[in-house]
């Protein structure tokens, strides 16, 4: 706060990168009296990695509810309006109410963020299905082995393990419409069943508003969907 009050540049050396990305705006490496990077330590990191090949993870701590005394940042400053914010003041009793606006959020192209489902050999059912609207949700149930056995037979029934690895377009209808809201999410179906294990993808699965199947693939891969969705969403008996 000083310095940019009095308009004065402080000039740092130290081999000290968690005190330098601590102190310092703007970043300068010098290697044998030269140059080799200028920036911030993320700007930094992301162009050496290209330079020398080298993979990162950067972390960041972010404190939704955080504030300083000052009030000069943090949630209590005043151009926010966020919930978090509104929420402690409310408890504080400084506000006499809080109103949410909307009940139905899509995502930005109209699809779940995601949307996957895992059956375990021991019969263990994970159901996940994340949107902006819903946040994460997770469901697990157990399915009895006799019905897991069962729904195996179907899936070797179906032919799954002599289906196509990969289905996707093959003409110029179904290219235009991966680039068109909501974007398509490809479908991927794995299974494992004894020594066998196949995976197939689906590039735009299903049909859509229309009732236009754009890839071509066989029924029975729906077929297996709808019996994997109707056990997810089945309640479990009491």
């Amino acid at each position: 706060m000083y310095k940019k009050n009095n308009e004065l540049t402080i000039l740092l050396a130290s081999h000290n990168m968690k005190e330098v990305k601590r102190l310092c705006d703007s970043i300068v490496m010098m290697k044998e009296g030269q140059i080799v990077g200028q920036g911030t330590c993320e700007e930094l990191i992301k162009k050496l990695s290209l330079k020398y090949k080298f993979k990162y993870g950067i972390l960041r701590y972010f404190n939704v509810a955080g504030a300083s005394n000052s009030g000069k940042i943090g949630e209590i400053e005043t151009s926010h309006g966020h919930l978090i914010k509104n929420l402690a003041i409310k408890s504080l009793e400084k506000k006499p109410k809080v109103k949410i606006f909307g009940n139905d959020y899509e995502t930005i192209d109209g699809t779940g963020l995601r949307d996957y489902i895992h059956i375990k050999s021991s019969g263990r059912l994970i159901k996940e299905f994340k949107s902006v609207n819903q946040g994460l949700v997770v469901t697990k149930k157990n399915i009895p082995r006799d019905e897991l056995e069962a729904f195996a037979e179907f899936i070797i029934n179906q032919n799954f393990f002599e289906t196509e690895i990969t289905y996707d377009c093959d003409d110029v209808i179904c290219q235009k419409r991966k680039t068109k809201k909501p974007t398509p999410i490809p479908l991927r179906v794995v299974v494992a069943y004894g020594t066998r294990k196949k995976v197939v993808t689906i590039s735009i699965w299903g049909k859509d508003k229309n009732n236009i199947k754009y890839v071509n693939y066989p029924d029975s891969i729906d077929n297996i969907i709808d019996a994997i969705q109707k056990m997810a969403v089945r309640e479990e008996e009491s």
